[in-house]
């Protein structure tokens, strides 16, 4: 019972990996808009190209992190009171999420200049898929997760099963890609949590070694490999990106596709490994860095919740009165998506029914 307490001790540092998250999903969005905007020939186009498809792991982390919390917290426990764990999470995370797209839906309605009668079939149609606004997928996602999590916890408790968490998350990935490929034809398919198996079986297995041991990676050897591994997967994926950007007849080449699942899957579920260490360490030596990052982990969800909306008004409000200082203005959108979001979700917690509502917290 010691150890236990002890161990979860340690996972305060799990601020600074969601601080990291929430960075790369703010660069993503950020930087994104840049590359729709500026001509491949610009002379910073590549670097934006960059920065974004190398942050690609934002997501996948969050879902990484969501499932090795659960089996942190619920992995051997004899009973769960499952009505209470649904009551919470309806609480935390449904609810933001529908008045979350009520105001992304009165927002766009407002800005296409449509009436909220004509848009309001398409409201209901797109609260299923996540696409009220671009972010909001990653909701439908997570409650999707709350529905599967029973049943791995259930199989979880076979030894086999538990042993090979990595291989079947694998195993599962593989087959839904295939499936789909050959199959079922998913249009929307990033709004499905099959296309994120990977993710949530690697961090099934990264809760239950961390119940068991405190630690992910113990090895200073190992913890090296997983670093260079990291590199490798994450310069292929950066690579692959750019043929497609930049030699439109790389799409057609057999195999791609097989190319881009690996480099993509392999990047995003190593690194969301090698951040545990990397977190850990930060949280312990990074002195005023660490706190700053912790204050970001603990408002992530806030921060991603209003952070588009920032980014929108100040595309629209600001950033479009001046074209000539373009990437300044690209500079100065992250930031202010980062720290009037930030301070949003800090004053929304002081009042408590407006942090239940907009942020979820109890």
């Amino acid at each position: 019972m010691g150890s236990q307490t002890n161990n979860r001790l340690k996972l305060d540092y799990l601020d600074v990996f969601r601080s990291i998250a929430i960075l790369a999903v703010i660069m993503i969005h950020t930087t994104g808009y840049a590359v729709g905007a500026l001509p491949k020939e610009d002379s910073l186009y590549p670097l934006y190209l960059i920065l974004n498809s190398a942050s690609h792991f934002s997501v996948p982390a969050f879902l990484f992190l969501s499932s090795l919390v659960h089996f942190y917290n619920y992995d051997g426990r004899t009973s769960i009171q499952w009505g209470t764990f649904y009551l919470k999470r309806i609480l935390t995370v449904v609810v933001p999420y529908v008045v979350w797209s009520i105001i992304y839906f009165l927002l766009v309605t407002y800005n296409n200049g449509s009436s909220v009668e004509e848009r309001l079939p398409d409201f209901f149609k797109n609260l299923l898929y996540g696409s009220n606004y671009t972010h909001l997928y990653f909701l439908v996602i997570m409650i999707q997760f709350f529905v599967l999590f029973p049943f791995m916890l259930w199989i979880a408790r076979y030894k086999w099963v538990r042993s090979n968490l990595i291989l079947i998350g694998i195993l599962l990935q593989v087959a839904f890609y295939l499936g789909n490929y050959y199959e079922f034809h998913m249009t929307k398919i990033g709004t499905f949590v099959g296309s994120y198996f990977i993710y949530l079986f690697v961090g099934a297995y990264a809760g239950i070694r961390l119940q068991k041991t405190g630690s992910l990676v113990e090895k200073r050897h190992r913890k090296v490999i997983l670093y260079i591994l990291v590199i490798v997967l994450g310069a292929a994926h950066v690579t692959h990106v750019f043929l497609i950007t930049y030699y439109p007849h790389y799409i057609g080449l057999p195999y791609r596709s097989w190319i881009n699942f690996v480099t993509v899957y392999g990047f995003c579920a190593l690194c969301s490994i090698a951040l545990i260490p990397i977190s850990a360490w930060l949280f312990k030596n990074g002195g005023v860095i660490a706190n700053w990052l912790k204050g970001i982990g603990i408002a992530s969800f806030g921060i991603y919740l209003v952070h588009p909306l920032v980014l929108f008004i100040w595309r629209n409000k600001i950033m479009s009165n001046f074209p000539n200082y373009f990437h300044l203005f690209v500079l100065g959108s992250g930031l202010a998506a980062l720290f009037v979001s930030w301070l949003f979700a800090v004053l929304v917690r002081k009042s408590r029914l407006s942090s239940k509502v907009l942020l979820g917290e109890r």
